[in-house]
């Protein structure tokens, strides 16, 4: 795992970040000028518009600080390995049940029988279960193929510690957001930008020569 990160200037990006925040926060806040109007004009609704005036200040500074986290954050995914598995599970955490409960909702019908038999004669009850555990017999089929068969738990394991543990890829990539960021100068930024033009026509050209068909 190659350590040889850049160093970073964790406040000098929170500053950045909270200025960045400021103004989205302040931008956004404009969309609102009409209902502002619109309460201004109407004498009861004074309390309210006073009301607000002191909650608006500490929604963009909360705001603010939200938006210099969130970039703390992503600087901090391409610098360090624990970030970036703590994110990517974190990720599989918010998804997977989604998909948990897609899979094993099938499963919760059956309780319903038991507790909630249908209101049928016990024939049909016997040919409506019966359906229902071939329908589920086939249906576990997914939760087999997917955790026995595929082993879906390890695979999400190994590509978290995979895309993890891409440090020289990241290593660079925190390099280019550094250097056209708010750690370089504004010629660095520009000649940094014309580098990689060029290198992408570059790339452009070497592939139109390789795909060029031969007599």
């Amino acid at each position: 795992m190659d350590n040889q990160h850049p160093n970073i200037p964790w406040l000098k990006l929170f500053a950045s970040g909270f200025i960045g925040g400021l103004i989205w926060s302040s931008a956004s806040l404009l969309l609102g000028i009409p209902e502002l109007i619109r309460m201004l004009s109407d004498i009861e609704s004074w309390h309210k518009f006073a009301e607000l005036l002191w909650k608006l200040p500490l929604f963009i500074v909360g705001f603010s600080i939200l938006f210099a986290c969130l970039c703390m954050i992503f600087i901090a995914y391409y610098r360090f390995y624990w970030v970036r598995v703590l994110v990517l599970t974190t990720f599989i955490l918010l998804i997977a049940p989604q998909f948990l409960i897609l899979i094993f909702m099938p499963y919760v019908g059956v309780w319903g029988f038991i507790f909630h038999p249908l209101d049928l004669p016990l024939w049909g009850n016997v040919i409506v279960v019966g359906i229902y555990a071939v329908f589920l017999y086939w249906w576990s089929k997914i939760p087999y193929g997917l955790f026995i068969k595929y082993n879906v738990i390890r695979k999400l394991a190994q590509w978290t510690k995979k895309l993890a543990g891409e440090t020289t890829k990241n290593r660079k990539k925190l390099q280019e957001i550094l250097d056209e960021g708010f750690s370089a100068s504004r010629k660095k930024r520009r000649q940094a930008r014309k580098e990689k033009r060029v290198e992408k026509r570059k790339q452009k050209k070497r592939a139109a020569v390789e795909n060029k068909p031969t007599d």
